[in-house]
């Protein structure tokens, strides 16, 4: 499959959705829609990653497909979204600064390398059980 998905984690607190090959953004936005039937299997708060790495190349229309990335597609969605591949050009034209993008419902941050995005993800772990745990 040119872009699927898969849980990142066994306790289905992040999902991660994958490019491979060849892959266009009608794939990206089915697949996107796809697992909110996974969303609906789970009651906690659901952090996401798009790898785009292991695709051919970038369909064009990047940015404006990518503007959509993090809004809310299911109520157990954090629209917080780790992307891993994407250039700082188009970075820089979503509107992100030092490789985040915050608008208020999303938090976007970009990242090179998987250590990265797992740092990240650490970080809003702690983050979350520290917000339960006062």
């Amino acid at each position: 499959m040119p872009f699927g998905f898969q849980w990142e984690n066994p306790e289905r607190t992040v999902i991660r959705y994958s490019a491979q090959g060849r892959w266009d953004w009608n794939e990206f936005h089915k697949n996107i829609r796809r697992s909110t039937l996974w969303f609906d299997e789970v009651s906690h708060p659901v952090d996401a990653i798009i790898d785009l790495r292991g695709g051919a190349r970038m369909p064009a229309g990047a940015v404006a497909h990518l503007r959509s990335v993090g809004k809310p597609h299911h109520a157990n969605s954090t629209g917080r979204v780790l992307i891993l591949g994407v250039d700082p050009e188009i970075q820089k034209h979503l509107g992100a600064v030092d490789g985040v993008y915050r608008d208020g419902a999303r938090e976007i941050y970009f990242c090179d390398t998987d250590e990265q995005a797992q740092a990240i993800l650490e970080r809003w772990l702690a983050e979350r059980t520290t917000s339960k745990n006062p």
